[in-house]
């Protein structure tokens, strides 16, 4: 058993709680310390979450506007302006069917064919306009659409009049003249009008496409921003509670290790509230407890050591007496020896005593006779007297 010193356990317990303001982080639970690491984590999770939904949703919503509403609409007016085109191409071959012209004998084919096919040009043509009517228009946009909506009527009216004056066989120099001019002027300005709105929506498509990017790069720094914000406090705190633990256990690791090898000389308290701080400072109960307990161990033993010598010491005097107890039982069995022969001495004297005695008392027997004998007579003597006062 390794020595130990004794401590004044009341002194020690004084000296081992000093005045010592715990830090905050020490008071906080390591429970706390993983919840609040859980909750950081969803909440970054979460934050990231909506960012990312809100920059998919307004990158979705700028795709939509560039495809359905801008670059849609874009095409839509390219096949108008290519309808347009045939249809102004249809009614000049439809001019090459006056049967005085030069041109009437290479067609195979009546003028009701290039009639039906401007018929469903110009129907695919309204579909398309009504198509591009529809949604929500800009100012500028509004504009346009009420040029083209001009220039359409004025270029229909100039259509409407040649194919009228075809259907009625008026193939006359005048009315072919005419429809080129209306081809130069209004049809040119129906189409340039059509390329104006088509030009609108493509710049308006490439602007909601930098939009979008912009927003993408937005949602990206913000996604950053976050991640570091959030995630560097988190990380910081997982490291924190990471190296208190790994400095509580080896601590602990030490205290466990000194009272092993007998040494509680190693004190393990520590400042703090959180699991760590009640490990060591229980340890640190327990190594004051088995001070205490030694020292009361050693106060027991000493107490014992004076009483074994106390113990020993009457041992000592208890054999002393033992000796002279044993020499006087020797004397006293020489004595007892002694008395035995005496007592055999005196039984037979107290024989010979009886023998006397029973001679004796043979003796005073016949005594007793002659004295009861005596007696009788002294007795009538003492009749007679008594007989003789009377006479006399």
């Amino acid at each position: 058993m390794c020595a130990i010193t004794r401590v004044d356990s009341m002194g020690l317990s004084a000296t081992l709680m000093p005045a010592l303001a715990p830090s905050m982080l020490k008071n906080i639970k390591l429970v706390q310390y993983f919840g609040g690491i859980i909750a950081v984590f969803w909440v970054s999770f979460s934050a990231l979450a909506i960012f990312a939904w809100l920059g998919l949703g307004s990158a979705a919503d700028s795709l939509h506007e560039v495809h359905d509403n801008r670059m849609h609409k874009a095409e839509q007016l390219s096949q108008m302006a290519d309808q347009a085109t045939r249809n102004r191409m249809e009614i000049l071959l439809m001019f090459q069917h006056d049967p005085a012209g030069p041109l009437a004998g290479i067609h195979d084919h009546a003028t009701e064919l290039h009639l039906d096919n401007f018929a469903k040009r110009r129907e695919e043509s309204d579909r398309l306009w009504a198509s591009v009517l529809k949604g929500d228009h800009d100012e500028a946009e509004q504009a346009l659409l009420k040029q083209i909506e001009a220039a359409r009527g004025e270029w229909r009216a100039k259509s409407n009049a040649a194919i009228q004056a075809i259907r009625e066989s008026r193939f006359t120099p005048e009315v072919t003249a005419s429809y080129l001019a209306a081809g130069r002027t209004e049809g040119e300005a129906m189409l340039k009008s059509l390329a104006a709105l088509n030009d609108h929506q493509q710049i308006a498509a490439k602007e909601a496409a930098d939009s979008a990017d912009q927003r993408y790069h937005m949602a990206t720094v913000a996604f950053l921003v976050l991640a570091v914000g959030l995630g560097t406090p988190a990380s910081l705190l997982a490291l924190y509670v990471l190296r208190r633990m790994r400095q509580g256990f080896a601590q602990a690791d030490e205290s466990t290790k000194a009272i092993a090898a007998g040494d509680l000389t190693h004190s393990s308290y520590t400042d703090g509230n959180d699991e760590i701080a009640q490990l060591l400072n229980h340890m640190e109960l327990m190594r004051v407890n088995l001070i205490r307990v030694l020292s009361e161990v050693l106060q027991s033993a000493d107490s014992i050591q004076v009483a074994s010598s106390e113990v020993a010491a009457g041992n000592a005097d208890l054999s002393h007496r033992t000796e002279q107890t044993a020499s006087n039982l020797q004397q006293t069995a020489s004595s007892t020896e002694e008395l035995g022969v005496t007592v055999r001495q005196n039984a037979d004297n107290a024989h010979q005593a009886n023998q006397l005695a029973q001679g004796a008392s043979e003796v005073a027997s016949r005594g007793g006779v002659v004295v009861a004998e005596v007696v009788d007579t002294m007795k009538g003597i003492n009749d007679s007297s008594r007989r003789i006062a009377d006479i006399i």
